[in-house]
């Protein structure tokens, strides 16, 4: 299911994720490959799902792009509000995703 170019979220950040996701999933898709792409410094990226708050094992990103490679997002608009807790536990979550590369995308 897409997601909704205007977020339904509450919370902040989880309103600046949502409508990220949103805008890289509308565009081209070549696009949103070609940005994704020079963000993680990679050269073939094939995305297929775009999800929201995805629920892992010990951790819940703020949104995760999957394909052969897994993009997973945390989201911060408050200074100083990354925990390096959080990002441990997103980091063992993630390294259990079978996907060929995995990157951690803290915005």
């Amino acid at each position: 299911m897409t997601n909704p170019l205007f977020s339904t979220y509450t919370q902040g950040e989880n309103r600046v994720t949502s409508t990220l996701l949103a805008v890289l999933e509308h565009v081209n898709s070549r696009l949103g490959e070609d940005i994704l792409e020079a963000l993680v410094d990679e050269s073939d990226l094939s995305l297929v799902a775009f999800d929201n708050q995805v629920t892992g094992v010990e951790s819940v990103p703020d949104a995760a792009i999957r394909g052969s490679t897994a993009l997973w997002f945390e989201t911060k608009t408050s200074p100083n509000a990354v925990r390096q807790s959080q990002l441990e536990d997103h980091l063992k979550a993630l390294d259990q995703d079978p996907s060929d590369l995995q990157r951690l995308i803290v915005l």
